[in-house]
């Protein structure tokens, strides 16, 4: 799976990256909260979050949450909610910026995606 992990630990306010099997075709979001080990849940108060995908300066694509109707309180897994970005294309960079809004602060962190140079196998589905 192509993917990218972004978490956010709110009580420290570090980001995390952790980028792999990247495809020159799609990329797999994974977006969430990390937290201490045995630490209780991590709570929400009006949150939201999202990502605005550029590339060479113009919009590629954004997505924000919660869905409408969705409110989210609380959480122990470290991945809140997965996504993908279709129809990327090979050798390209583009520019991630995360954001999220909890109890009214804002947090945002930038990631630059760079997309391997040639067609994986793995690019395609078998059927």
């Amino acid at each position: 799976m192509s993917k990218v992990h972004i978490s956010l630990n709110l009580q420290t306010k570090q980001w995390g990256v952790a980028a792999s099997n990247l495809s020159s075709k799609h990329i797999d979001i994974l977006f969430g909260f990390t937290r201490k080990p045995k630490a209780p849940p991590t709570e929400f108060n009006g949150l939201s979050f999202g990502v605005i995908v550029q590339k060479d300066g113009e919009v590629f694509y954004h997505n924000t949450f919660p869905r409408p109707g969705i409110e989210y309180k609380s959480t122990t897994s470290d991945i809140v909610e997965i996504y993908r970005i279709e129809n990327l294309e090979k050798n390209s960079e583009y520019k991630m910026l995360f954001w999220v809004i909890n109890n009214e602060v804002k947090y945002q962190h930038v990631y630059t995606l760079t997309t391997p140079n040639s067609e994986e196998l793995t690019d395609y589905e078998v059927e």
